[in-house]
Formats: structure tokens, C-alpha cells, sequence
């Protein structure tokens, strides 16, 4: 366990960003950053008073990534042998220009992805049926391949719909039953999650939550933290929860995989995006993706790992759906006509299951 001391060390005190040491959930000490963010609390920061309300969602080990004041920050926290140690920092600005260009790649992949199935479809029509046989492989490596890029495309939108200033135009929420997508996504993905060795396992202890939210932003998320379990396990035999359960006024989704876990450098480093450090292996655009999209419906992201395997846990505010929106089914996902969890999935589904036999 880390040692932490206060006694003759102002480190944290001169440190632009909130720190805060909190035991048996109650403030212990913090800095004046801690203060600053925290003064319209109910209950401003003081040493022996309650921890915050919104870092009770994190406790032990783990980082999560929420909106307060109005600003997104990720909250990083740490057992010591003090107690429980945070560590928050704001969300960086993202840049414009970088923004603009990620969308135009984005764009500019469709073109070639269309003529790639196109010719998928002509070569496989006239293969006869022993080239075929012997070209399955092949074949189905190309399908692989294009949902792969499929998938690529659709992150690299996503990102860049769902900056500041831009949310609006794709975030239409309305009242819907939380439950019913979850036991949806689990029709869609547990064949998938099987034909990858795994077996993948529902529990909710509601048969309906109402949030207010954008189903087809939610049921990305889940697909991506599906995904992620599934590629934790590494190809080995192993088992994925998704479980939703109702704490107070918060619906909460946790997905958790069976594997290795996370080292404390990937942990913290699990919702930026894209890192190539010599010894830190890239995550994608997955779990930034899905930070943006719970901050989206003033939710929160919390992520923890250990020997037991990578728990990630997406908490929602619960609506009673007075005054809102009529209840509304399930919204199609537009995916060039493709199935949109084959697609969230397709990186880490073995080659076999694109073979045109199939689908």
C-alpha cells in the first residue's frame, strides 16, 4: 500500500488541481482547489465532514469521470495507508481543428468502404462454389476487416459529435424503460459473446427503470463495454456480467469480465484515448467514447480493477417520467444496413463467425 503522510509536506497544498484524503467516507483533508470546486455544496469541504455526494459512487481503488459545476473531470482514487486518497482533473481542451479533421476522415472512409463490400459481394457471387470453399477464409477475413472499419468510422464520429457545442445535435432524450434495452442488448450480443468463448450472464433486480436519456447513445455504451470485457479475457474461456440494479435514485449498469485485470497505469489511463507509451498498451476510443455519453445524461462512469477482473459501473439518474416525452420503442440504429452489435463487437469476434454462411 502506498504511504501517504501530511507532516511536514505541502506538495498537495501548492498543487493546482483538487486533492482530497477521505476515511471511513468522511473528509480528512483536502487543498484549496478541493475547496474552490466544492463550495456550492451543500455542505462545503471541512476536515470530519461527509465525503462529497459525487465521489460516493468511487470507493476503494478506481477511476471515474463525471460532470461537476457544469465542467467534466475525471476522479482518480487510490487506497493509502491514510485512508482514501482523490486525485481530479479537468477534461482538456479539445481542439478544433483536430476535431474537424478527425470528422472528415470519418467521412472520407465511407467512400472506399462502400466499393470494398460492393466488390465482397460481386467476388463471392462468382467464386463457384469450390473456390469458394477453398477462399472462405479469405473471405470472411475481408468481412472482418470491413466491419472492423465499419466500426473505426462510427468511433471516430462519435468522438466528434459528442464534443461541447456540437452534443446537442445528436442528444435527443426521451423516457424510456432502461431494463428493456439491457435484456435487448443481451438478445443481440450472447450469441456473439459465445461464438468468442465466453458466456455472458444477466441480472437485474427491476423489470422496468425509467431514465431520461438517448437510447441509441446508452445502447452504444453498453456494446463498447461489452467489448471491452470480452477482449479482457485475452481468448481465454471466461465469463461477462452485465447487471442492472436500482440504488436510491441512480440506475445503475455494471459490466464486469472475468480476466486479468488492469495494471494501476492502465487504470488511470483508461479513458484517453488512443495512448501509445513504450510500455502501455492502446484502448481505443471505447472508454472515452463512453465518458462522454454518461456526462451526456449527467451520469458517471467508474472504473475498477483488480485479480477478480475489470469492473466498469455507468450510473444514470432514475426519472418517473412525469412531464416527459411519451415512452418510446427502441430506436433503430442506422449502420449502413449492417447489424450494429456485429459491428460494435467486430474486433474481437473470431473470423469464422463473418463467413458468408452466416449471415
Amino acid at each position: 500500500m502506498q504511504i501517504f503522510t501530511l507532516s511536514g509536506n505541502d506538495f498537495f497544498d501548492r498543487v493546482s488541481y483538487p486533492v482530497l484524503l477521505t476515511r471511513d467516507q468522511t473528509v480528512t483533508y483536502f487543498n484549496q482547489a478541493a475547496a474552490d470546486l466544492f463550495q456550492l455544496q451543500q455542505n462545503p469541504l471541512k476536515e470530519g465532514a461527509p465525503i462529497p455526494e459525487p465521489l460516493r459512487i468511487l470507493e476503494g481503488a478506481g477511476i471515474s469521470a463525471q460532470k461537476l459545476d457544469g465542467e467534466e473531470w475525471v476522479i482518480t482514487s487510490r487506497e493509502v495507508d491514510a485512508g482514501t486518497l482523490y486525485l481530479l482533473r479537468q477534461e482538456r481542451d479539445s481542439d478544433e481543428i483536430s476535431r474537424a479533421r478527425l470528422h472528415q476522415v470519418a467521412e472520407r472512409m465511407r467512400m472506399p468502404m462502400t466499393s470494398m463490400t460492393a466488390a465482397i459481394q460481386v467476388l463471392e457471387r462468382n467464386l463457384v462454389e469450390t473456390e469458394r470453399m477453398r477462399n472462405e477464409r479469405y473471405l470472411a477475413l475481408l468481412q472482418k476487416s470491413y466491419y472492423r472499419m465499419l466500426r473505426l468510422a462510427g468511433n471516430l464520429e462519435a468522438i466528434c459529435q459528442l464534443e461541447d457545442g456540437w452534443s446537442d445535435k445528436w442528444y435527443t432524450p426521451q423516457v424510456f424503460d432502461l431494463a428493456g434495452l439491457c435484456r435487448q442488448i443481451v438478445r443481440e450480443t450472447d450469441i456473439l459473446i459465445e461464438s468468442a468463448g465466453a458466456k455472458l450472464c444477466y441480472q437485474e433486480d427491476m423489470s422496468s427503470i425509467l431514465i431520461n436519456g438517448d437510447e441509441h447513445l446508452l445502447t452504444t455504451l453498453i456494446y463498447h463495454l461489452l467489448t471491452n470485457a470480452l477482449r479482457s479475457l485475452g481468448g481465454e474461456v471466461g465469463e461477462i456480467s452485465l447487471k442492472l440494479v436500482r440504488h436510491g435514485s441512480q440506475a445503475m449498469v455494471m459490466v464486469q469480465d472475468s480476466g486479468n485485470g488492469m495494471n494501476d497505469r492502465e487504470l488511470i489511463a483508461a479513458f484517453d484515448p488512443e495512448l501509445n507509451e513504450a510500455d502501455l498498451k492502446p484502448l481505443g476510443l471505447g472508454l472515452p467514447i463512453c465518458r462522454k455519453i454518461a456526462t451526456l445524461h449527467g451520469g458517471a462512469l467508474m472504473l475498477t480493477s483488480g485479480k477478480m477482473g475489470t469492473r466498469v459501473t455507468l450510473s444514470l439518474p432514475v426519472t418517473d417520467g412525469r412531464g416527459a416525452a411519451p415512452l418510446r420503442s427502441r430506436a433503430v440504429d442506422f449502420s449502413g444496413g449492417f447489424p450494429p452489435a456485429l459491428v460494435a463487437m467486430s474486433d474481437v469476434l473470431p473470423e469464422d463467425f463473418f463467413a458468408s454462411e452466416e449471415h
